[in-house]
């Protein structure tokens, strides 16, 4: 096993738990959160480079699950029914 992923594994069993319960607290959906927390780990495995520091993994992927719930709605169009 490779350094990156190592580290990589580290940050998932570390702060899965954490991330799930942040994320459903923000969205109050199972399968939402399931999908953020998801999403968030997808990023950071393709940024893990960019984590020069151990001490903030928490808040350095607390970031990008918030960044990916932004996203969410970003994308989300919603109809307007005429008055």
């Amino acid at each position: 096993m490779s350094d990156r992923q190592a580290r990589f594994e580290n940050l998932v069993n570390g702060y899965s738990d954490w991330l799930f319960r942040y994320a459903y607290w923000l969205c109050g959906e199972r399968a939402t959160a399931e999908d953020l927390v998801q999403e968030t780990f997808l990023r950071a495995w393709r940024f893990l480079d960019s984590l020069k520091e151990e001490a903030a993994a928490r808040s350095w992927l607390t970031t990008i699950l918030r960044r990916e719930n932004a996203r969410k709605y970003e994308r989300k169009q919603l109809d307007f029914d005429d008055v």
